[in-house]
């Protein structure tokens, strides 16, 4: 019995130095990669993103660099402009919130990015006041289901009015009294305060 106990935790402790090992060259080779990489990242650590991120990227050896996420569907990616061998590209959170994937420049892994809020693209985004109806459009990512609702329930209604292609057309009614406020989501996300207007 004493036997199998020493055995058992030998097994146990050589597993346990084979991960770490495992882990310490992962992490090694990973370090490698990025010292060895022939670019340089204004954001290195692993990041949340609100909607959009922007990160700059310039290039040691004169090439444009190529900047993907490693999981589709989850975030977008799009250069926004470069200024010498600076290229300044936009990164769009399109997936569920708390998804994650891997950032890659030029084929190495630089972060790990979360949705912290996905990104919502309205041709609406400051407060502003409704006097009897305000038609609102909300551009949907594409193949995505796009919902919008007034947080108080009495103050405001919305129905959709009408889409075409990406963009959806919804109709806000004020039905509650003047003066009275409500948040507006969109998949659950805040995006603005609506008042009842004097006229409404």
């Amino acid at each position: 019995m004493k036997i199998r106990k020493k055995a058992l935790s030998l097994v146990l402790a050589l597993t346990m130095i084979v991960s770490l090992f495992s882990s310490t060259v992962a992490f090694a080779a990973e370090a490698n990669s990025l010292s060895t990489a022939k670019f340089v990242s204004d954001t290195t650590m692993d990041l949340n993103v609100h909607g959009v991120y922007q990160i700059k990227i310039t290039s040691t050896d004169g090439q444009a660099p190529t900047l993907v996420a490693g999981t589709s569907g989850v975030f977008s990616t799009h250069l926004v402009r470069s200024s010498g061998n600076d290229y300044y590209i936009k990164i769009t959170a399109i997936g569920m919130i708390g998804a994650k994937s891997g950032i890659y420049v030029n084929g190495v892994k630089l972060l790990v990015a979360t949705v912290a809020v996905a990104a919502i693209m309205s041709d609406t985004t400051n407060d502003f006041s409704v006097n009897g109806v305000y038609v609102i459009k909300i551009t949907r990512i594409p193949g995505r289901a796009s919902t919008i609702v007034p947080g108080t329930s009495g103050v405001f209604t919305i129905k959709l009015a009408r889409t075409i292609g990406d963009d959806l057309y919804y109709k806000i009614t004020a039905i509650g009294k003047p003066g009275v406020k409500s948040g507006i989501y969109v998949n659950q996300v805040k995006l603005l305060v609506a008042t009842v207007g004097a006229t409404a």
